[in-house]
């Protein structure tokens, strides 16, 4: 697994690196720095997920849950990526560095940014799947003037202010890089409800899901929200999920998702967990 890292000396918790960094990881005790030419030259025109983390993560808990969510995509999801890819930003490691991990955004962006411009040039298929707070640093990084092109956005557990997509000339700049956003969400998820709301003052896009239907109709059909209150996950548990791996399988097979999905607790005796639900209404 290539790992792309913009944290000072690698492992920081808490502040950027001059450069960003790449390494090989073969295992949790195994990582062998290697250059960024040979890195895009190793996946030159490859179809790539591009994992970003959110919110608390530190190194030492990153390393190892990248790990294992290669070994499940490639096991799950293995026929439709050539690579797993993760990235890795300085994002604290305790609740009380929240605000610095979200000034750490702007940073983030612009460093992601980058990447994705030159994955965009070595004409690279680049899928994103990101957690909670890294759907602030996916759209500060799209709202930018950009060359990328993101084929799918797997969005889990927004930690973004719903109000901010009302901001509609910049919601609209930022989908213009992109074909279609999977925006998952959970009524339910405590982090965002009592939380996310604390802190912001604001519901999350996480939470609440999005705005009314009626809102993104110029976009043509390039969002789809994801209800996954059903499958009874917490607000780190998205990527984990047999329910929603099995929903991005579906997606990556072509299979017409709709505008707004709800996902049921797959059962024993149930090949598949999606149900679709067109008439799904999310206020």
């Amino acid at each position: 697994m290539f790992l792309i890292s913009s944290r000072r000396g690698f492992t920081s918790n808490k502040a950027f690196s001059n450069t960003d960094l790449v390494s090989i990881i073969g295992d949790v005790k195994t990582r062998v720095l290697t250059t960024e030419e040979r890195f895009l030259s190793h996946i030159l025109s490859e179809k790539i997920l591009l994992i970003v983390h959110g919110f608390n993560n530190p190194f030492s808990y990153i390393l190892p849950e990248y790990m294992q969510l290669r070994e499940q995509y490639k096991n799950q999801l293995g026929n439709h990526y050539d690579y797993i890819v993760g990235y890795t930003w300085p994002a604290g490691e305790s609740e009380i560095d929240y605000f610095q991990a979200k000034k750490n955004t702007d940073t983030a962006a612009n460093r992601l940014n980058d990447w994705l411009c030159k994955l965009d040039d070595i004409n690279c298929t680049v899928d994103i799947a990101g957690h909670s707070m890294a759907a602030m640093v996916g759209y500060k990084s799209l709202s930018q003037e950009t060359s990328a092109q993101i084929r799918n956005i797997f969005s889990f557990g927004a930690a973004i202010p719903k109000k901010m997509l009302l901001k509609e000339n910049i919601v609209n700049q930022a989908l213009g890089k992109v074909e279609h956003v999977y925006a998952f969400y959970n009524r339910n998820d405590h982090i965002l409800k009592y939380l996310f709301r604390l802190m912001e003052g604001s519901q999350a896009l996480g939470c609440a899901g999005l705005p009314n239907s009626g809102y993104f109709e110029n976009q043509k059909g390039k969002i789809t929200a994801i209800d996954c209150t059903d499958i009874n996950i917490s607000h780190t548990g998205y990527m984990r999920s047999s329910e929603v791996t099995e929903f991005m399988e579906a997606v990556l097979r072509g299979q017409d998702t709709g505008r707004f999905t709800k996902l049921e607790k797959r059962d024993m005796d149930t090949s598949s967990s999606l149900r679709m639900d067109y008439e799904y209404a999310l206020n």
